[in-house]
């Protein structure tokens, strides 16, 4: 669909504007694959693993937009395209984090933050009944902001 600007938004899920806490590292490529597959062990690998041979770093981030599909985060230095990424989201209201495998499809400096930048992740692999979390979450999202500009005089 083109916007007003004549842009066609080529997203297949709409996106919330959303600020949560994520935690992520990097997963090396053979453990992404094997991690990925049905019945892989993304779910299993949480930030409490650092310092594994399957861990890198954790970084905790703040998210920017949230959809089905993926997310973007703000970061403090730059995560390279094409990345693996294992997260925890820190959706609000959810006692524990969902957890999910997540490739980079875009990286890069935040507009408006000074020594910023963002990466745009496409997630891989989540369990389907976080998927249904994140579909309510967005549903509740959407749903207040309506309210909020409904009640505006």
């Amino acid at each position: 669909m083109a916007d007003e600007q004549g842009v066609i938004e080529r997203r297949q899920y709409e996106r919330i504007t959303a600020q949560f806490t994520v935690a992520f590292h990097l997963v090396e490529t053979g453990d992404a694959e094997r991690m990925s597959r049905p019945g892989g062990e993304y779910k299993d690998i949480t930030v409490a693993h650092a310092g594994t041979k399957m861990v890198k770093d954790v970084m905790t981030v703040v998210t920017e937009n949230i959809s089905l599909g993926g997310l973007k985060l703000v970061t403090p230095k730059p995560i390279k395209e094409g990345s693996t990424l294992g997260l925890e989201l820190q959706l609000p209201g959810l006692p524990l984090p969902i957890k999910a495998l997540a490739v980079v499809v875009r990286s890069e400096i935040a507009p408006n933050a000074t020594g910023k930048h963002t990466a745009g992740v496409r997630f891989i692999a989540i369990n389907k009944d976080d998927v249904a979390k994140v579909e309510r979450y967005i549903a509740l999202v959407k749903r207040a902001e309506i309210e909020k500009r409904n009640s505006k005089p």
